[in-house]
């Protein structure tokens, strides 16, 4: 499942994920780009079966003024050895008065499972762009190749062509 969201008010999300049957996964990407806007992503995954697999990913741009919130929790019930859990939250902090925040929750009740979350948030830095312009790069420029670093592992993971392209000009257009 992909979830993409680059719109110009309040997004708020909020999905379960029940892994009901042995070896049911889940593997979900979000991206959200915030412009002036507050976002909230609220995730939960329940492994309610044997070898059960959740990987979620999140990936977000916070522009002027605007804060996202990435609420995650990941919970593997006693007795459901072999499943695995993984969370990741990525973001980029573009403006003064912007945020990026990563709350990742594991419950484990049981000994034999994988789980991890892990999360890489930090602002825009005023000498990476200084840096790339003094190679000649413009700042507009400058400022989309730092954002594809962000961006880029979410588009990976899709298949179209045209809907990379449709969203890499959604973003681009807000800068």
């Amino acid at each position: 499942m992909i979830i993409k969201e680059i719109a110009s008010n309040k997004i708020s999300l909020d999905s379960i994920f029940n892994l009901n049957g042995e070896h049911a996964s889940i593997d979900t990407s979000c991206l959200i780009v915030a412009k002036g806007f507050n976002s909230t992503l609220v995730q939960n995954a329940y492994h309610n079966a044997i070898n059960s697999n959740s990987n979620i990913e999140n990936y977000g741009i916070s522009l002027d003024n605007s804060e996202i919130t990435f609420n995650t929790t990941g919970k593997i019930y006693k007795g459901m050895h072999g499943s695995n859990c993984k969370q990741l939250s990525r973001g980029i902090i573009c403006g003064e008065k912007s945020a990026v925040k990563s709350l990742p929750i594991l419950l484990i009740d049981e000994y034999d499972v994988h789980a991890n979350h892990g999360a890489a948030i930090g602002k825009m830095s005023d000498d990476e762009l200084f840096y790339l312009m003094s190679r000649g790069l413009s700042n507009k420029e400058a400022f989309k190749l730092i954002l594809s670093g962000i961006i880029n592992p979410f588009m990976d993971n899709l298949l179209d062509e045209s809907l990379c392209d449709e969203i890499s000009s959604s973003i681009y257009s807000l800068i």
